[in-house]
């Protein structure tokens, strides 16, 4: 409008507010009214309106005929608004289907094998045109309207939610033979944070603690559950298969699984109390009554993925139940079930290193006798090198902090402690090296 209303090019702000005018009065195809209606509830007075004229103009009533009209005029514009509105959306998504043939995207239901769609695949190469963008073969878990969730076949990964333009489905006669690219799918998600806790100042020695944690607390009421893969799962004690009748373990106790532990008559019915026993048992670092009334402490929750992962190992090797879902889940991708509403985040971190620990360790009758006592690691700044033997012990090992710490040698540290002098400034060995600790299991 205004291109077309401009004489000289220079003068086109003075016929600006016009054209503005002239746009709000204009009917909107999208709306099908003017914008200057849908605002003040009356058409706009044009120049022409203005000149007198013998007819007397509708909008002469009394003020309740004119609020009573103009309400029911500004409802009866909203419904006709939503109604033209909902057509001109059909039209453009007519139009956009069939510029880009998406009617004919196929639907995919849970089984099929699909390949997806690499887009980074092509621009990362420096021949686009001779590169494979499809990826798999996946296999579809869920489907909905327009997407489906899908996981690699053969491989122990998350599934991945991808919409269905960018799936093709495989042909029966194409087999599960691998198709990787160089460039994979990103995913959505909150970031993960190590969060690293400031101790006080410990007074007289001017020793400070930096405390960090691979231990999962839950606070969350315990669930029942008939799913066998949750943390929480009771044995029934028996398995009908085919038409047999085969006995399974029932509620067992700690002296069943862990020889000379304290409080051996205490039982357990779930991998979870299992898993909390054995937590509390390994704790070198406490005495021995310490551990005995933790676990009588039923509030007192800790889980570490050492100790579930023996826990999923021995009940792979003891009940029936957990066998045959151990078989049928070899290969596939299995996520953890939340253990409740108030506690759905820890599990589904947890649950891959439990799993890959009990594929490593699978459960022997020398399981247990195969752990060692295990020690708190003292780290001490430069020059104490004569004082490390004041702080080794039975239970107790020292190093220089200068001193490069293999990861091999703390397979049996289960805490760090870290020392320096108050006025030293802070090294970077003093960060880097609990991130190692921490990174092979090591409390600090």
């Amino acid at each position: 409008m205004l291109k077309k209303k401009t004489v000289v090019p220079a003068e086109w702000d003075k016929i600006l507010p016009t054209v503005v005018y002239a746009y709000n009065a204009s009917e909107h195809r999208a709306a099908g009214e003017s914008p200057h209606f849908l605002v003040y509830g009356r058409d706009p007075k044009y120049p022409s309106g203005v000149i007198p004229s013998e007819q007397l103009s509708p909008y002469i009533v009394d003020y309740d005929n004119y609020k009573t009209e103009l309400l029911c005029g500004l409802k009866l514009a909203q419904e006709l608004i939503s109604e033209s509105s909902k057509q001109y959306r059909d039209e453009m998504k007519q139009n956009y289907d069939r510029k880009w043939k998406t009617n004919r995207s196929t639907i995919f239901k849970t089984g099929d094998r699909v390949y997806m769609k690499l887009p980074a695949e092509k621009g990362k190469s420096r021949h686009p045109k001779l590169v494979t963008e499809w990826s798999g073969p996946f296999r579809v878990l869920e489907a909905s309207n327009n997407s489906a969730l899908v996981t690699l076949i053969g491989a122990n990964e998350e599934p991945h939610r991808v919409q269905f333009d960018h799936l093709v489905k495989i042909p029966s006669e194409i087999d599960n033979t691998p198709l990787l690219g160089a460039t994979t799918r990103g995913k959505r998600g909150r970031r993960k944070v190590l969060a690293i806790l400031q101790g006080s100042r410990m007074g007289g020695g001017g020793v400070n603690n930096v405390i960090f944690t691979n231990f999962f607390n839950f606070s969350a009421p315990h669930s029942t559950t008939r799913n066998v893969r949750h943390v929480d799962w009771k044995c029934p004690g028996q398995l009908m298969h085919n038409g047999q009748l085969v006995q399974c373990s029932l509620e067992t106790t700690v002296k069943d699984v862990i020889q000379n532990a304290p409080l051996s008559s205490f039982s357990f019915s779930s991998p979870y109390e299992l898993a909390r026993n054995i937590s509390v048992i390994t704790q070198s670092h406490v005495p021995d009554n310490w551990r005995s009334a933790r676990m009588l402490d039923s509030s007192y929750d800790i889980v570490t993925p050492s100790s579930w992962g023996r826990a999923i190992a021995y009940y792979r090797s003891h009940c029936i139940h957990s066998t045959l879902a151990s078989v049928i889940d070899a290969g596939n991708s299995v996520n953890c079930p939340p253990r409740s509403r108030q506690d759905p985040y820890h599990l589904p971190q947890l649950f891959p290193q439990a799993i890959a620990f009990a594929n490593r360790n699978p459960w022997t009758a020398a399981s247990w006798n195969q752990l060692k006592p295990r020690k708190t690691l003292v780290l001490l700044p430069e020059g104490f090198d004569e004082t490390l033997k004041c702080f080794e012990s039975e239970m107790m090992a020292a190093k220089v902090m200068r001193l490069r710490i293999n990861s091999d040698a703390c397979d049996h540290i289960e805490r760090s402690t870290i020392a320096w002098l108050p006025n030293s400034p802070l090294d970077r060995s003093l960060v880097l090296i609990p991130l190692l600790l921490l990174s092979i299991g090591v409390s600090c």
